[in-house]
């Protein structure tokens, strides 16, 4: 009987022991100053064309957007080209012309 109440209680200690030290790491680590988060740049896009008569190509769609179409210069993904360079490059017009 004496020898379990020692087996016993040696597996206590190591319980509060590993608790103990489960704590004290865990007051270290609140106690350690925390790193500001890294401010992420957008992507900067050219929004506006080099020169007149150009077209906004989206270039995930193939889709190219022309002066006064809704989506002018403003998907996330795209390019300017002439309206020729597009149609060779396999881009087609939007079919909806909306105005903003």
């Amino acid at each position: 009987m004496c020898m379990r109440r020692m087996i016993a209680s040696g597996v206590m200690v190591l319980a509060l022991a590993s608790v103990g030290f489960a704590a004290q790491s865990y007051r270290e680590r609140a106690a350690t100053p925390k790193a500001a988060p890294r401010a992420v740049e957008p992507k900067e896009v050219t929004k506006t064309p080099s020169h007149a008569g150009m077209v906004w190509c989206n270039t995930r769609s193939k889709v190219y957007h022309k002066e006064g179409d809704r989506w002018y210069g403003k998907t996330e993904h795209g390019q300017w080209m002439t309206e020729a360079d597009a149609i060779k490059a396999g881009y087609h017009e939007a079919r909806h012309m909306t105005k903003e």
